[in-house]
């Protein structure tokens, strides 16, 4: 009998790492794939073009994310530029959260880690910020590291993430002042209401680290800062960048807002109405507990996450230059409460086993069904259609679920019911939470099936591979070389800089200006390319080139309520801004027309440059 209950707990054990280490490299995979597939943004584009700079050893002020910058340099000069190279800091910062998460398993037990690891891998906000280069994910994974390294007290450790996480821009004050805020709250809460504070004076100073200790933190910090910030003295002129992201938060507070209150709230509703199911009934529990004074150390930290929660969603909303990026901080505390509480449910189940699943099984499909007579329902409000009665038959569904959790209740236990019920609930959660992930990760705005995430609100690029191929094509035709031909861009998009960086004769022309300056004739030289927005119009050019349009902004309309919020919740049906710009090719370039004699005579076309900006070129 020894021998089979060994056995049985050996394979227990295997499953159960095999699961967490499954979450992790399914993690990895969702962070990895086809990383460099879609085009940079101009905000990532902005920062890529920083780091090719710094590469090609040019005089450049990092206006932003000093870590991402940096970082990117180094693989740049390493392996080449790159999309994939460009975010892949992001992704790796987001990989290691799970993996910082694992590390904890011990302290967390195995149900606790493996719903967080999964929690972490699958949410979509963690996906789309790992996703993007200037996200908030190395902030996160620095501070996670300081807290990870404190409590094992590996203060070399410590002072190394303190070191990252002080070069990874304004998110790491922003989060990291709201831990402190959120600690110094509960920390008087503590010894306010507590008949025999748990805090006292004393108990605080033996929790905080040795001199020694604060030392050794203090100097790996100061050693991060110096090589870091400089790439190992490559880049002398990093060393300012040190101070940039606590300038950048700082402006923060006078800065706009680039969402609403109103997506905060539905972003949380949508993305984490489960988790705020769930959070929310451990936050219930903790202060009840508090209530009877029988508040146990797990309730204590459940009060804390709580107030982090708070202050997090707070701050998020009366932060001046208001982002959806800050819901990171308000998700993190919630899906630690969530977790526990589902660990509480799911982690011993009553017997008979089957029944659980079964009730699971019943739940999820009838869940499913409700999603689809839903659906069904959203084609006939789109033709303006309103049948109250086939709206009440969409409840039917939960009605059945209902009734199974109540026989459940009758032939077995209230636990056991409500256990099935939580597990058929947590997997309809789950399939959702894949499609919305598929949604942030590899739906593309110019294709058929895009999905208007609201995590993903800034402008996308269109037409990038599509554009950039048209002219490698010319050039081939003209010089046989795929980089030879020159170029003005009269375009204001860092994208559009960052696709062209390989061309050997970039020149920008300023955007604001464009128009009147192609509106003057001066003497100059015709440009064989000429990137221009499609807004432009001037006659001369039809007759000196010939122009092909190309869809390059797709701009989200999130103004307010999408127009139909139902297509919006079920198949993330939204509308969106196309920006086009116009691609302009000299006509002596192609085989069909005769070559312009530029050199002999008035040109139809002169462009001038009086304020010409060349484009940085590897």
């Amino acid at each position: 009998m020894g021998i089979i209950h060994v056995q049985m707990k050996q394979t227990s054990f295997s499953l159960q790492t095999a699961l967490v280490w499954s979450a992790f490299v399914i993690g990895a995979l969702i962070r990895f794939s086809a990383l460099g597939s879609t085009p940079l943004t101009d905000g990532e584009a902005e920062l890529a073009l920083q780091a090719l700079q710094i590469t090609q050893g040019k005089a450049t002020t990092i206006q932003a994310y000093p870590l991402e910058v940096l970082v990117s340099a180094g693989l740049f000069f390493l392996f080449g530029s790159s999309n994939f190279l460009a975010r892949f800091l992001a992704a790796t910062s987001g990989t290691l959260l799970i993996l910082a998460v694992i590390s904890l398993r011990r302290r967390l037990g195995t149900p606790l880690t493996l719903i967080l690891a999964f929690a972490l891998a699958l949410d979509p906000a963690f996906v789309a910020q790992s996703r993007q280069m200037g996200s908030v994910m190395p902030a996160v994974a620095a501070l996670g590291g300081i807290c990870l390294f404190a409590s094992q007290a590996r203060w070399s450790l410590v002072g190394l993430a303190l070191g990252f996480g002080l070069l990874s821009g304004a998110p790491f004050w922003y989060g990291g002042l709201l831990l402190l805020l959120a600690a110094g709250a509960f920390t008087w809460l503590e010894k306010s209401l507590s008949s025999a504070p748990t805090f006292s004076a004393a108990l605080w100073e033996e929790m905080l680290p040795p001199r020694e200790a604060l030392r050794t933190a203090g100097g790996a910090t100061l050693l991060t800062l110096l090589f870091g910030s400089t790439l190992f003295f490559l880049y002398p002129r990093g060393l300012g960048a040190t101070l940039v992201p606590l300038l950048g938060y700082l402006k923060g507070w006078t800065g706009p807002a680039s969402v609403s209150i109103l997506h905060l709230g539905l972003s949380l509703g949508v993305y984490q109405a489960v988790v705020l199911l769930f959070g929310g009934i451990c936050m219930v529990r903790s202060l009840i507990a508090r209530w009877q004074n029988a508040l146990a150390s797990e309730q204590r930290w459940q009060g804390f996450l709580a107030l982090w929660f708070g202050l997090a969603f707070l701050l998020a909303i009366l932060y001046p230059a208001r982002q959806l990026t800050n819901l990171i901080w308000v998700i993190l505390p919630l899906w630690i409460l969530a977790a526990q509480e589902i660990a509480r449910w799911v982690e011993s189940l009553e017997q008979p086993v089957w029944a659980n699943f079964l009730l699971a099984g019943v739940t999820c499909v009838f869940l499913a069904l409700f999603w689809l007579q839903l659906a069904a329902y959203s084609s006939l409000v789109a033709y303006g259609i309103t049948d109250w009665l086939r709206f009440a038959s969409l409840f039917s569904s939960l009605a059945v679920i209902a009734l199974f959790v109540w026989l459940a209740e009758m032939a077995w236990s209230a636990r056991l019911a409500w256990q099935g019920l939580i597990l058929g609930v947590l997997i309809a959660f789950i399939l959702s939470t894949v499609s919305a992930v598929w949604g942030v990760s590899f739906s593309h705005p110019w294709s058929q099936v895009f999905r208007q995430e609201l995590w993903k609100p800034y402008p996308q690029i269109g037409d990038a591979d599509l554009l950039l191929k048209t002219v490698q094509d010319l050039a081939r035709w003209k010089s046989g070389r795929a980089d030879h031909l020159d170029i003005v861009i009269a375009v204001d998009s860092s994208a559009l800089r960052w696709l062209l960086r390989h061309q050997a004769q970039v020149t920008v022309l300023p955007e604001d200006q464009a128009l009147v300056q192609l509106s003057v004739p001066q003497r100059g030289q015709l440009p064989a390319l000429l990137i221009t927005p499609a807004s432009i119009e001037n006659p001369a050019l039809a007759a000196t080139y010939r122009g092909q349009d190309f869809n390059w902004r797709y701009q989200p309309n999130w103004q307010g309520i999408p127009p139909f919020p139902l297509n919006w919740l079920l198949f993330r049906q939204g509308s969106w801004e196309i920006q086009p710009i116009i691609l302009w090719a000299r006509t002596d370039l192609f085989p069909d027309s005769q070559s312009l004699n530029i050199g002999q005579g008035g040109a139809p076309l002169d462009i001038p440059f009086e304020e010409e900006l060349p484009l940085d070129q590897p």
